[in-house]
C-alpha cells in the first residue's frame, strides 16, 4: 500500500482495499496515517446518493495526499436491487480524477462484489495497483482462499475467470528472476488467486501445483507454525478432498486447525473455517457425530466474532442444515437453509456463486419434502448462476443439472431429464475421472431414468458401476452404499431374479441400521429399506412368521417401535 500511494503522489488513481476485519482495516490505516500524514477519510452516509461530493465535503478545500473511502458498504442498501449510490459512482466516474490524489476504497470482503455488480464501470476504472492495495492486512481466513476479495473472484463470470488466469499467468511469467524481496508479497498472493481461480475452473491439477509451491516457500520462510502455512494446508486439503482423497485431506485440515487454535486463538473465525472444513469431511465419512459438534462450535464463533448476518454465520448454518437434513432432522433444517440464503442474498448479491448454492441446497429440501414447484424454479436459478458463474463445462454446474434432471424425472418429464443427467456424467468423467464419487451418483441416475423408460439392459451395468465406486470411496457400510445396494436390488427384483435380490436388500438394511445406532439417529431411507425387504421376503414365498424372525434379526428396535 505504501508503494502505491508513494507512485500514485500528485495524480489520480484508484484502487481497492479489501479486508478481513474493521480492526485489520483500522490498525492498518493507522500505521498509513503516522507515514502519510493529510490523508482524509471520507465516510459517506446512508443518506448521501452522490460519493464523490461527500468526499469532496470531506476534503474541503485541502489538497490530501490520498483519500480513503470508508464504510461505503454501509451506505448503501445491501438487500435493495436499486443502488442509487452505486450507480452515481458509474455517473460520475470520469470527474474523479480531478480529485489530483490517489483514492483508496476499504470495502470488506463480502461487499466487494455488489461494487463489481452495481457499479462495473467505476470498477473498471481501478488501476491495476489492485493488489498494492489489498495486501494481506490481517491473516487470510484458514478455510477460504488465501488472498483479499475472493468473495468477487467467486462472484466472477466464467470467461472473467479464464480472463483473469491469463492476467496473473502473464504477469507471473514476466518477473525478474529472482524476484526483489519488496515483490516477494504480492507474489505470493498473486499465486494464490491464481491458484485459486484453477480451483474454480475445474484445473485441479494445476491448483494443487501451486498449493504445494506456496505450502513449500511459506514453511521455509516462516517455520511449520505459522498461520500462512495454516491458510497454504487449508487451501490443499480443499483440493484434495474436491479430487476424492479424504485420507490425504484430513490430517492437514486438523493440522491447520492445530496451528490457528495456537495464532490467533480457539475463538477466532479463522478456527471456525478450518473446523467447517473439518466437519465436511467427517460428514462426507459418515462420522456425523463428531462432525455436527465442530460445525456448532464453529457457527457459535462466528456468531459472536463477525455477527449474526455476517456471511461466514450463512455458511456455517447451510453445513449445519445439511446435516441436519442427512440426520433426518427436517423440522431443524429449513428454517437454518432458508436464513443462510437470506444473509448471502444481501450480502453478494442475487447472481453470485454462494447464492446458487444456497438456492441449491434449499430447493433439494423442498423437493424432498414435496414442494416441487418452489424446488423446481430454485433449482433452474441456481443452474443459470452457476454457468454463467462457472461456464458450461464445471463440475459446479454438474450437480445442478443432475439435480433439476432428478426433479424433472419426478414430474414424469422423462425426455427433458435425460439429456440434462448425460450432460452432467460426461461433465464430472471429464473433471475428476471415471472413479470419482460424483460420477457414481450420475451413473446411478441416469440407471434410474433408463429403468424407467424401459431400458433395464442398460441401467443395470451403470448401478454396478457405481456401487462399486462408492464402496472403493467410502467403504462397504457407508449409507450411499445402502442406497446403491437397494437401487440394483430393485432392478433384479423387477427382473424377477429375486434370489439375487435379497442378499443385496438385506445388506442395505443392515448399514442403516447400524447407522442409526451409531449416530442416534434414524436415516431417512431406513423405514423404506425395511418395507422393501419385508415385501421382496413376501415375494420370495417366505411365511409371515418367518420374515418376522428374519428381520428381528436385523433390526429387532424397529419392529418393537412399531
Amino acid at each position: 500500500m505504501r508503494r502505491f500511494l508513494r507512485a500514485a503522489h500528485g495524480g489520480f488513481s484508484l484502487a481497492i482495499a479489501v479486508y478481513a476485519t474493521v480492526g485489520a482495516r483500522d490498525e492498518a490505516i493507522g500505521a498509513l496515517l503516522e507515514d502519510f500524514p493529510g490523508i482524509v477519510c471520507a465516510r459517506p452516509g446512508l443518506e448521501d446518493r452522490d460519493v464523490l461530493s461527500s468526499v469532496r465535503a470531506a476534503c474541503g478545500a485541502k489538497q490530501p495526499p490520498a483519500v480513503f473511502v470508508l464504510d461505503l458498504e454501509r451506505a448503501v442498501p445491501f438487500d435493495g436491487k436499486d443502488q442509487p449510490a452505486l450507480r452515481a459512482l458509474n455517473a460520475s466516474r470520469d470527474l474523479w480524477p480531478a480529485l489530483g490524489c490517489p483514492v483508496v476504497i476499504w470495502l470488506p470482503e463480502y461487499a466487494v462484489g455488489l461494487l463489481a455488480r452495481a457499479a462495473p464501470d467505476f470498477w473498471r476504472y481501478r488501476s491495476h495497483t489492485f493488489e498494492f492495495a489489498g495486501e494481506r492486512l490481517a491473516q487470510a481466513d484458514p478455510g477460504a482462499p488465501g488472498f483479499p476479495g475472493h468473495a468477487h473472484i467467486d462472484g466472477l463470470s466464467y470467461e472473467a475467470k479464464k480472463a483473469r488466469v491469463a492476467e496473473l499467468e502473464a504477469r507471473l511469467a514476466g518477473l525478474p528472476d529472482p524476484v526483489p524481496g519488496s515483490l516477494r508479497p504480492h507474489v505470493a498472493a498473486w499465486q494464490t488467486e491464481l491458484a485459486y481461480l484453477y480451483q474454480l475452473i475445474g484445473d485441479y491439477t494445476r491448483a494443487e501445483a501451486l498449493y504445494r509451491r506456496l505450502l513449500a516457500t511459506d514453511e521455509a520462510s516462516y517455520g511449520p507454525d505459522h498461520p500462512a502455512v495454516a491458510t497454504d494446508i487449508s487451501n490443499l486439503a480443499q483440493v484434495l478432498k474436491a479430487t476424492n482423497r479424504p485420507a490425504e485431506a484430513e490430517p492437514l485440515m486438523r493440522r491447520a486447525l492445530q496451528i490457528v487454535e495456537a495464532s490467533p486463538g480457539p475463538d477466532h473465525p479463522n478456527v471456525a473455517a478450518v473446523l467447517n472444513n473439518i466437519a465436511q469431511l467427517l460428514q462426507d465419512t459418515n462420522r456425523l457425530a463428531e462432525a455436527e459438534a465442530l460445525m456448532r462450535r464453529a457457527l457459535q464463533i462466528d456468531a459472536a466474532s463477525c455477527g449474526r448476518d455476517h456471511p461466514n454465520v450463512a455458511r456455517d448454518l447451510n453445513n449445519l442444515a445439511q446435516l441436519l437434513q442427512a440426520t433426518n432432522r427436517l423440522a431443524e433444517a429449513e428454517p437454518l437453509m432458508r436464513r443462510a440464503l437470506q444473509i448471502n442474498e444481501a450480502s453478494y448479491g442475487p447472481d453470485h456463486p454462494h447464492v446458487a448454492r444456497d438456492l441449491n441446497n434449499l430447493a433439494l429440501f423442498l423437493k424432498a419434502t414435496n414442494r416441487l414447484a418452489e424446488a423446481e424454479a430454485l433449482m433452474r436459478r441456481a443452474l443459470q448462476i452457476g454457468e454463467a458463474s462457472y461456464g458450461p463445462d464445471h463440475p459446479e454446474v454438474a450437480s445442478y443439472l443432475n439435480n433439476l434432471a432428478q426433479l424433472l424425472q419426478a414430474t414424469n418429464r422423462l425426455a427433458e431429464a435425460e439429456p440434462l443427467i448425460r450432460r452432467a456424467l460426461k461433465i464430472d468423467e471429464d473433471s475428476f475421472g471415471r472413479d470419482h464419487p460424483s460420477v457414481a451418483i450420475r451413473l446411478n441416475n441416469l440407471a434410474q431414468l433408463l429403468q424407467a423408460t424401459n431400458r433395464v439392459a442398460e441401467a443395470e451395468p451403470l448401478l454396478r458401476r457405481a456401487l462399486q465406486i462408492h464402496e472403493a470411496s467410502y467403504g462397504p457400510d457407508h449409507p450411499i452404499v445402502a442406497t446403491d445396494l437397494n437401487n440394483l436390488a430393485m432392478l433384479l427384483k423387477a427382473t424377477n431374479r429375486l434370489a439375487d435380490a435379497e442378499p443385496l436388500m438385506q445388506r442395505s438394511l443392515e448399514i442403516l441400521v447400524a447407522f442409526k445406532r451409531a449416530t442416534g439417529h434414524e436415516h431417512p431411507r431406513l423405514r423404506a429399506a425395511l418395507a422393501t425387504y419385508r415385501a421382496l421376503l413376501l415375494a420370495m414365498g417366505r411365511t409371515h412368521e418367518e420374515v418376522e424372525r428374519a428381520l428381528r434379526a436385523i433390526a429387532p428396535e424397529l419392529l418393537d417401535d412399531k
